[in-house]
């Protein structure tokens, strides 16, 4: 594995994933969180922006407001300058096929709550990133 520190952000409603989350991803050595947001059109915002570069976006499906697939169609058109530089993860407690077939369609990956430090790693060494 890379020793390239995976700059990421989070995106999220519950406050308690989110937490969880950016322990699990800072505690591997391998990830950095920058941010977390509780509200999609937050990241949005700030991605416009741009202040620093981002790896990885996990991204929840179910959200009030804007949920995640919402959040795809205005992140799909963002400037490149204005992306994360590799993927899009999906990280929801949902089950359904549905929404892992319609993330598929989207480009993104998708995986099941809650990111463990192992899965993070794995995820990482799956993306190789070099």
């Amino acid at each position: 594995m890379s020793n390239k520190i995976i700059r990421t952000i989070i995106i999220d409603d519950e406050e308690a994933d989110n937490y969880v989350h950016k322990i699990n991803i800072e505690s591997t050595g391998k990830g950095e969180v920058i941010k977390s947001f509780l509200k999609a059109e937050e990241a949005l915002d700030w991605l416009k922006l741009k202040p620093q570069k981002i790896d990885l976006i996990f991204l929840d499906i179910n959200m009030p407001e804007m949920d995640g697939f919402t959040f795809l169609k205005h992140y799909n058109l963002l400037e490149k300058q204005h992306k994360a530089e590799r993927v899009i993860i999906m990280l929801t407690s949902s089950l359904s096929n549905s929404d892992k077939e319609k993330a598929i369609q989207n480009n993104v990956k998708f995986e099941t709550k809650p990111l463990t430090k192992e899965r993070f790693i794995k995820l990482v060494e799956d993306l190789d990133f070099n």
